[in-house]
């Protein structure tokens, strides 16, 4: 056998078998559950039914609350546990999805949340291409100047498999979260941003309004916001005419 030959046949079995280990080393990685997404799983499955209804009822009372208020409050809030709304993820989105648009490509099972530091952490059971495994999205929730909540995807992995924003954005647009959460989504190649507009939730339709607070604590989500009232921006707007009328009597003295 040509010398060449050998060595081609060596060089494609390296190949080869640097391709294999690098797809079972990530798929070993895509596959790998994180504890605490197991533990928030065990929590809502091993809970009482009665206990898991009455958390269900605080996250629906708390946001028919926060819909009442901001119909004429000034400002109003919502205050929620992170297990709460996990029970809530674990009974009623189980009824939501039920309804969903049947065109969605995309499924996520058993979605749960916890914090890491300043992320607020979100995972769920799906299926990425070829590899099926826990996706996590670390985002980092703030309030711009604009009123707006700007969702940054700081951390995005399946299992523990680092994954492109961009690539985890597209996948959540293909999924039931486009089709119930009116998001806005931004950002660049290396960035993904989601947006909520004050103005394209359901909330508040015939007033003005803007977020105003997002705390997160290790056990609750805090979010404030508050009615924009118009008489600032009535002033503002008679100013100019105010100093065109000082202007005009300046002038009016010089000519005489």
């Amino acid at each position: 056998m040509p010398r060449f030959v050998k060595i081609l046949a060596a060089a494609f079995g390296v190949i080869s078998l640097i391709a294999i280990v690098t797809f079972l080393l990530m798929r070993s990685m895509a596959t790998t559950t994180p504890p605490q997404y197991e533990a928030a799983v065990a929590t809502t499955e091993s809970a009482a039914a009665e206990e898991l209804d009455e958390q269900k009822q605080n996250v629906e009372s708390q946001a028919a609350a926060f819909y009442s208020d901001s119909q004429s409050a000034d400002v109003w809030a919502i205050d929620l546990p992170l297990a709460d709304v996990n029970a809530w993820l674990a009974t009623r989105l189980v009824e939501e999805l039920e309804r969903r648009d049947p065109n969605v490509s995309v499924d996520l099972y058993q979605p749960r949340v916890w914090t890491n530091g300043d992320l607020l952490m979100l995972s769920a059971q799906t299926v990425v291409g070829p590899l099926e495994g826990v996706m996590t999205l670390g985002v980092r929730p703030t309030v711009t100047e604009r009123g707006e909540i700007a969702i940054e995807f700081a951390d995005t992995r399946v299992g523990t498999l680092p994954v492109p924003p961009n690539g985890v954005a597209e996948h959540l647009r293909r999924s039931f979260v486009d089709s119930l959460v009116p998001i806005r989504w931004a950002g660049s190649e290396t960035r993904a941003l989601a947006m909520l507009d004050p103005g394209r939730l359901p909330f508040a339709k015939d007033r003005v309004w803007r977020f105003t607070a997002l705390e997160l604590t290790d056990e609750r989500l805090r979010i404030a916001c508050e009615a924009e009232t118009l008489a600032d921006e009535s002033v503002e707007q008679e100013q100019p005419e105010l100093d065109l009328v000082e202007e005009t009597a300046n002038d009016a003295d010089e000519r005489e």
